[in-house]
């Protein structure tokens, strides 16, 4: 049959599939268990060594000796703690006194029989767990052991009546005789269990790198124990996390609302900010900056330089919403004014123009209250309608200089004095 309870419970102990009884124990791919804690979450499950040729411990004077995630990357800076190395562990009986299982526990045993853990349905302080399993490995190199040369991953365990690691003499014992839980450091005796006076030892690789949950509490991952993201936990390049499209990613991700939403200084300093965005990131109605509260993007003016389309400094966007511009404005196009709230004001129909390779202002109509300048030159000029020259009689005085000719009639108004000669074609004295 394709279904055997028994089959299926022992592989799950062991941490390997279960897919038919047709499959041996053995030959059962390795996995994850089903419930997985922040602290079982291997995070430099990267660096554990995955070849023979990276580990070159095996030998009692290697006992409790690290690996470094180094081994694995070279480049790797600072230098991680990921293994440590157990030589023949003396493993704590339960605490029913049977002998069928096994706790690898900090503190060993001084009495083979006698000293137990404190009981079976509760974890020890001391208890280690995490200890790395054959499934790491390639498979070339899955059946070489812990005390192998090289070594691998697989477990070696030892019943022995000697005190010490040293002492021990006996072969080591069958693995079809017992089961050990890399997870949680449980060995269970299936059969031919350890007699009396006998101790279980036990050489193993144990996973001591960094986990999900010392992770969150250092504040590498998440931002610390507050559960806030912090400088420290989100950092890097915006443009790796746009993708290959980050035209949708800000259209389609980001509303008018949660962008107009944002307190001031939250986007704030370089201009890369923007300036680095392809065109069309920033698109579709204006408003969507125009929202913006005061201080919400701050810095470098390069913010708005490097701005793409053709809606961004036109209509009733962008343009008639910087209202707090209080340093200088250096533009390339065109002229510009303000009103009197301080809004841009740009001439859409070119009727002014200014060049400024001969400084230049030229304007199709100009109307002002007062116009003062300190030299005027012309070949013509027209002044339509009736004029006025000066408005006080006794203290203004208007010169011309060079000649003057006047088409029409003249009517002088108080005294006039001439000096030089004065020519006249026709004198029509009238009444004297």
């Amino acid at each position: 049959m394709a279904y055997s309870k028994n089959d299926r419970s022992e592989r799950l102990l062991q941490g390997r599939r279960f897919t038919t009884d047709n499959l041996t124990l053995g030959q059962e791919a390795f996995t994850d268990v089903f419930d997985l804690g922040a602290t079982e979450i291997y995070t430099d499950d990267g660096l554990i060594p995955t070849a023979s040729s990276q580990l070159t411990f095996n030998s009692a004077a290697d006992d409790q000796k690290i690996v470094s995630g180094s081994v694995v990357d070279p480049a790797l800076s600072p230098d991680l703690p990921i293994l440590r190395y157990h030589f023949r562990h003396k493993m704590k009986p339960a605490s029913d006194a049977s002998k069928e299982v096994y706790y690898f526990t900090t503190s060993e045993p001084t009495h083979p029989d006698t000293d137990t853990v404190t009981s079976d349905q509760l974890i020890e302080t001391d208890q280690q767990t995490n200890f790395v399993s054959p499934k790491y490995i390639i498979a070339s190199d899955s059946s070489k052991s812990t005390e192998g040369n090289p070594p691998g991953y697989k477990v070696i365990v030892y019943k022995d009546s000697s005190a010490t690691a040293g002492g021990v003499s006996s072969a080591a014992a069958n693995p079809a005789d017992y089961v050990f839980d890399f997870k949680t450091g449980v060995l269970s005796w299936k059969q031919n269990k350890p007699g009396a006076g006998q101790y279980v030892y036990l050489t193993a690789y144990q996973y001591i790198g960094r986990t999900l949950r010392s992770q969150i509490d250092d504040g590498s991952i998440g931002g610390g124990s507050s559960g806030d993201f912090t400088s420290a936990g989100i950092s890097g390049s915006w443009q790796g996390a746009l993708g290959s499209s980050p035209t949708a990613v800000v259209n389609s991700g980001l509303s008018n609302s949660q962008i107009a939403g944002l307190a001031a200084g939250i986007v704030s300093g370089s201009a890369q900010i923007v300036a680095g965005l392809p065109n069309g990131v920033v698109s579709g109605s204006e408003q969507t900056i125009a929202n913006l509260p005061n201080g919400v993007v701050s810095g470098s003016a390069q913010t708005i330089d490097n701005l793409v389309g053709s809606t961004i400094l036109s209509g009733s966007g962008l343009a008639t919403s910087i209202t707090n511009i209080t340093s200088s404005l250096t533009i390339d196009k065109g002229v510009v004014f303000t009103n009197a709230n301080g809004q841009l004001q740009q001439d859409a129909d070119g009727k002014f123009t200014y060049d400024s390779s001969d400084n230049r202002l030229k304007v199709d109509n100009l109307e002002t209250t007062t116009f003062t300048a300190s030299f005027v030159t012309s070949s013509i000029i027209k002044a339509s309608g009736s004029n006025v020259l000066g408005d006080e009689a006794a203290v203004d005085v208007q010169t011309l200089i060079g000649s003057t000719v006047m088409s029409g009639s003249a009517a002088v108004s108080g005294s006039m004095f001439v000096s030089g000669s004065l020519t006249f074609n026709l004198i029509d004295c009238g009444t004297f």
